[in-house]
């Protein structure tokens, strides 16, 4: 046996213990595996964002030349604090609202799905984004006054709530109308990936910016 089929062996037995692992996992402890991955998946989202604007683009999002000395590193307290939300607080909240909208419109099909994507969108992300900007700023120490506390949610929340709109409200008419319950919490997920790496570039950007002010 070569070198290079046992390593592929290896990498095989590994991927099967790996799935293994998580089909046991998923089906004994199906709230601690949405958890993780929906906490993984906003982890990543961060530290695409980061790599991204301090790796590959500047700060006007002009790619930056290949021997460019002024990229900036990872901030790691900024990954942590999505993490916090993305593990702690995010997952749970949205698995009990799933779980009230169901109890509400039991039938399925267009209808049922077009009335829970109306609901979930007309309640849901408005407290949701307050909370996140407010749970932000807490964990940066913007706690000196009430002001300071809110400014950025202040400044930011309009233009993200309408963005929010253009990307979530068909994501989730496809999210109640073809997604099984069991699979909504993880499939909010990966689309929070990419919702997230929009979010979190939003939360980089000054909160004086004109982008605000339309």
């Amino acid at each position: 046996m070569t070198v290079v089929s046992f390593s592929r062996q290896l990498n095989t037995c590994q991927r099967c213990l790996f799935r293994a692992w998580a089909h046991l996992i998923g089906n004994q402890y199906p709230i601690l595996w949405d958890t993780i991955k929906f906490g993984l998946l906003y982890t990543f989202a961060e530290i695409f964002q980061q790599l991204l604007t301090k790796k590959i683009l500047d700060h006007s999002f002009h790619l930056r030349p290949a021997l460019d000395i002024s990229r900036e590193p990872i901030e790691w307290l900024a990954v942590l604090r999505y993490a916090a939300w993305g593990f702690c607080l995010f997952p749970h909240i949205l698995r009990f609202w799933y779980q009230y909208l169901d109890s509400i419109f039991e039938s399925s099909g267009w209808k049922a799905a077009w009335k829970k994507t109306i609901l979930d969108q007309v309640v849901f992300p408005l407290p949701i984004l307050v909370a996140f900007f407010l749970f932000l700023s807490a964990l940066e120490g913007n706690l000196e006054s009430w002001d300071a506390f809110t400014a950025e949610c202040r400044a930011k929340l309009l233009f993200t709530l309408k963005a929010r709109y253009c990307i979530m409200f068909p994501a989730q008419l496809i999210n109640f109308s073809c997604v099984s319950p069991a699979n909504r919490v993880i499939y909010v997920g990966f689309v929070s990936f990419f919702w997230l790496s929009i979010l979190s570039i939003v939360m980089g950007l000054d909160p004086n910016s004109p982008i605000f002010r339309t």
